[in-house]
């Protein structure tokens, strides 16, 4: 930080961040330092992705891939990566950060049981429960990946459902239906 003409205590003037545990009474300096210096990282990260998913957006939206009859936008792959990143829309980012949140808290139980062995193939083991509860909660309608495909679809500029548009839901277990 550089500040031209400003008057900084000499209290302030030897800062030392990366002691622990902290020298300051400041919320901020309890995080471990290892997550303080990278957190904040992640904003520079996430504004290239962005950046990215819109011109990937642009493209998709007016390119029609050779020997291809309909447009980059339309191919499920493509809705797919579209919904891996949040949008700007509150009800789609913050659904789509749940979903995002339950497959990579899947992914990482699977790799946790995988790294244990057969050990944790056994029902006495925890990570055997664990497992089956991680596969079970990522499947789950409202978080289930097949989402990635609507959401994308909707980052592309389709017309969002009374769901993604936070209006409504679907209609639950056929009530309703004539």
């Amino acid at each position: 930080m550089r500040a031209e003409g400003a008057l900084v205590e000499p209290k302030w003037l030897p800062v030392e961040l990366m002691v622990t545990p902290a020298l300051y009474d400041n919320p901020v300096f309890r995080i471990p330092v290892p997550l303080r210096l990278s957190y904040n990282k992640v904003a520079i990260a996430l504004g290239v992705a962005r950046g990215a998913l819109d011109a990937f957006a642009d493209l998709a939206n007016n390119k029609v891939p050779m020997l291809s009859v309909s447009k980059l936008k339309e191919r499920p792959i493509a809705k797919y990566r579209m919904a891996d990143f949040p949008s700007t829309e509150t009800t789609v980012n913050a659904r789509l950060a749940c979903i995002h949140a339950a497959q990579i808290c899947k992914d990482l139980v699977d790799d946790v049981h995988t790294a244990a062995g057969t050990s944790a193939a056994y029902m006495k083991n925890p990570l055997e429960r664990k497992l089956r509860d991680a596969h079970g909660a990522a499947s789950h309608r409202w978080v289930a990946h097949p989402l990635y495909e609507t959401i994308g679809g909707i980052l592309f500029g389709e017309e969002p459902d009374a769901e993604f548009a936070g209006t409504g839901g679907p209609v639950l277990g056929g009530a309703g239906k004539k």
